[in-house]
């Protein structure tokens, strides 16, 4: 999930502009002035990760965990009954240590409340991780020690990859009631979802301690400028927990020639309004400088 190359000559021409009033040239190692990554991770001697199961605000289940794994690792969550996956979501990412999968159900109907066996997985291969959480982990996850969570994807193999299994059995809790919702929940959900897009859209946030000088909404809009940046399927939301919405973007992002697609994502408290940037992309999306 990183910002293209063509984003970032974009970002920097912009600046060569506003401060000598012409750009010749526009060079891809130049950093970005923009936030910067966490470049102070430093990778554990051993991998750890938790998870508990709770209700969002619509009683779907949702499995959240905290890992010491790199921002940006891909995570796959998978519920099991009778060693067979009966739902899965296979995109869920780290972010500053922790990790929120999708909502889970049974068609439309929640999960009962109970055991539920839930398998945390993952590959360190170029599939399913970026290269900078490659260039931390090492190819095939060789920079990592075996434990009880990592280990060979075939004990036979001398140089098989590494892979992260983690399978637990969690308690998923009762069925909350609607009057616990607040006087939120007694809104159309259809409502309520384009209440928080609106939110995001319209939040001026702080960055690494700098306040942004545009709204998100406006921040997509400078973003998107640049070649191989563009809408994909627009915005969505999604109850979160009670009165938060998690509100994802999904766009088209250019990597290495091929367009895919790609997704930012923010959480917002419908009623207290404060907005929070949840991944990489929606950090970049809401800091644009004075320039």
């Amino acid at each position: 999930m990183e910002t293209s190359e063509a984003l970032m000559k974009l970002l920097i021409c912009t600046f060569t502009i506003a401060l000598a009033f012409s750009c010749v040239s526009c060079n891809s190692n130049t950093s970005s002035p923009g936030p910067k990554s966490d470049s102070s991770y430093r990778l554990p001697d051993q991998i750890t990760l938790t998870a508990s199961a709770i209700r969002d605000a619509d009683n779907g289940t949702v499995i959240e965990g905290t890992t010491n794994l790199p921002s940006n690792t891909k995570l796959g969550v998978e519920l099991t009954a009778r060693e067979r996956a009966t739902a899965q979501d296979s995109e869920v990412y780290v972010d500053s240590g922790k990790f929120r999968s999708a909502a889970f159900r049974k068609g439309t109907t929640p999960l009962p409340p109970g055991k539920q066996k839930v398998r945390i997985f993952t590959f360190f291969n170029t599939i399913w991780q970026s290269e900078s959480v490659l260039k931390v982990v090492g190819k095939g996850g060789s920079n990592l020690k075996p434990s009880t969570i990592i280990h060979s994807e075939d004990a036979q193999l001398l140089d098989g990859d590494k892979i992260l299994d983690y399978t637990v059995e969690l308690i998923v809790p009762p069925l909350a009631s609607a009057a616990a919702n607040g006087k939120v929940a007694s809104q159309p959900e259809s409502t309520l979802n384009d209440k928080a897009i609106e939110m995001v859209k319209k939040a001026v946030l702080v960055v690494d301690g700098s306040r942004s000088s545009e709204t998100v909404e406006d921040g997509v809009r400078f973003y998107f400028k640049s070649p191989g940046i563009g809408m994909g399927n627009g915005w969505s939301a999604a109850p979160a927990g009670k009165d938060t919405y998690n509100v994802i973007l999904d766009f088209i992002n250019t990597v290495g020639g091929k367009e895919q697609h790609d997704r930012a994502m923010w959480d917002v408290n419908v009623i207290t309004k404060k907005v929070l940037y949840r991944n990489k992309n929606a950090k970049n999306f809401s800091w644009i400088p004075n320039y």
